[in-house]
């Protein structure tokens, strides 16, 4: 999956970049969704997960 947010830029990837981690992996336990790897970049945010 890649996520673009709306609000793009640096602002995702320092500033909220382990609250978004943090969201991300909740939202994966709950749906039991295993999260195998994560990358948060300046404009978007690659996530690898076996559904």
């Amino acid at each position: 999956m890649v996520f673009a947010p709306k609000y793009q830029g640096k602002v995702i990837y320092h500033e909220l970049k382990r609250d978004v981690g943090q969201i991300l992996r909740k939202l994966c336990h709950e749906r039991k969704v295993e999260m195998i790897e994560a990358e948060a970049c300046p404009d978007y945010i690659h996530i690898l997960v076996w559904i």
